[in-house]
């Protein structure tokens, strides 16, 4: 349960440095972010189907991000758990902006948890197998590339590629986006 006790602080710090970054530049504080947005986006996976969210701000170091991600396997008459992956993870990358579009690259690292179907228990007919429910918890290094195209101010689309590398249920992705927040 230590990996609970964790992700208070985590979410707390990396709050901070994606809604109010600030730097220092030639002895004084100033805000400094180039955009800040929060990304919704629905895709897929090595694991099956994806949702993910997101918030992002930019300084002129780089790019901040906490991200949530879970991936589910689409299992409608198959056996029983479905199997499924998440993760909550911190980042750090670089982006690249132009007027309307942005392109960034970002790591970091990030819990990961899921289900697996472990041991067969019993069937209860065709589609209907029972397993057990293993659940796991690790540590794992997120990486992203992300695309998004602002069609206003506060309004853009965007696209991502996204994986996990970990020792439990590695996991690569692509993803369409709704990008909500000061992109221009």
């Amino acid at each position: 349960m230590k990996s609970k006790s964790l992700i208070m602080p985590l979410v707390t710090l990396t709050m901070m440095l994606t809604i109010c970054p600030i730097r220092a530049q030639a002895g004084k504080i100033s805000p400094a972010p180039d955009y800040r947005f929060i990304t919704l986006a629905g895709g897929a996976s090595s694991h099956g189907l994806s949702a993910y969210v997101s918030a992002a701000g930019s300084m002129k170091t780089g790019i901040f991000k906490i991200r949530y991600s879970r991936h589910e396997e689409l299992n409608i008459l198959g056996p029983d758990p479905s199997e499924n992956v998440w993760d909550i993870g911190l980042m750090r990358g670089v982006s690249k902006k132009s007027r309307t579009a942005c392109l960034s690259f970002s790591s970091g690292l990030a819990l990961v948890g899921g289900v697996r179907r472990g041991e067969y228990l019993y069937s209860d007919g065709w589609f209907s197998s029972h397993y057990e429910r293993d659940r796991f918890l690790t540590v794992g290094i997120p990486v992203e590339t992300h695309f998004v195209y602002a069609l206003s101010e506060r309004f853009g689309l965007g696209f991502l590629l996204f994986a996990n590398l970990n020792f439990e249920e590695s996991f690569i992705g692509m993803a369409v986006s709704l990008e909500l927040g000061r992109l221009k």
